[in-house]
């Protein structure tokens, strides 16, 4: 099944936080509210579909959320296997950031 995003709709997938904790070049590690790497803050995401009504990104960027602006995830049927992706509904006024480069080379992974 194939989503397609309306109004100022943004449907976008999650990267996942790899290599643990930030730690700043003085060596102080940053924890998070709950202590672990993918605790609480800021998230990235590729943007799979957006509205006719959302300007500032397109399909294919990279967008920075403030934290928890976000939908819960929502699992989407591809195909007739039991494979399936998971999308978000973001709040498009809390985009912080867009990026035409993956943030992959960061430390970020799908």
């Amino acid at each position: 099944m194939k989503v397609k995003a309306i109004g100022d709709s943004v449907l976008a997938s999650m990267l996942k936080v790899t290599g643990g904790h930030r730690v700043l070049a003085s060596g102080i590690l940053l924890a998070d509210k709950d202590m672990t790497e993918l605790g609480i803050r800021p998230r990235w995401f590729k943007v799979e579909s957006v509205g006719p009504d959302v300007t500032f990104v397109e399909e294919g960027q990279f967008v920075y959320v403030e934290h928890g602006r976000w939908s819960n995830e929502m699992k989407i049927q591809q195909g007739s296997g039991n494979d399936s992706t998971s999308v978000w509904l973001l709040d498009s006024e809390k985009c912080l950031l867009v990026s035409d480069g993956d943030p992959a080379s960061n430390g970020y992974e799908m």
